[in-house]
């Protein structure tokens, strides 16, 4: 659907068979990764979603603290 819109789905995922699932049968470009474990330049992305993320983070602002640069503006 995203990529319908002109923009190119990327993701990350540390639970194997999630990210098996996301490669796979999904088609998505997908790393086994954590957000501190990656180097994106500031505005980056366009969007971003922490579906099943912020929920199990003990400090749910810090995550934000790191995702908000990373949006364009």
């Amino acid at each position: 659907m995203v990529r319908e819109k002109g923009w190119e789905p990327y993701g990350l995922e540390i639970n194997p068979k999630a990210l098996e699932h996301a490669r796979k049968v999904s088609g998505l470009t997908v790393d086994a990764k954590l957000l501190h474990e990656v180097n994106y330049p500031e505005g980056h992305f366009q969007i971003i979603s922490l579906w099943g993320v912020l929920e199990h983070t003990a400090n749910p602002d810090e995550i934000l603290e790191q995702v908000h640069p990373l949006l364009d503006p």
